[in-house]
């Protein structure tokens, strides 16, 4: 059966996604009168800590798997 809500779906390669975050999220921040980098994030100065807390909440570990190295996001 083929249910049409009005919305389309795209699939999303997570891990790709936290990875391009947590790279952003490390770019130093630019001297005083220096334009900000390419995919510099703002946040809003009245942000609590437990949103950075929850946005950072998981690292990608690698161990191996039957001789392969494989990589997992795992919840600190």
């Amino acid at each position: 059966m083929d249910i049409n809500l009005g919305g389309k779906l795209w699939p999303v390669n997570v891990s790709m996604a936290k990875s391009e975050l947590y790279g952003l999220l490390g770019k130093d921040r630019p001297a005083d009168g220096e334009p900000y980098p390419p995919g510099w994030i703002h946040f809003p100065a009245d942000l609590e800590q437990e949103f950075f807390l929850q946005l950072t909440a998981k690292q990608l570990t690698a161990h191996v798997v039957k001789g392969y190295r494989k990589h997992e996001w795992i919840k600190r």
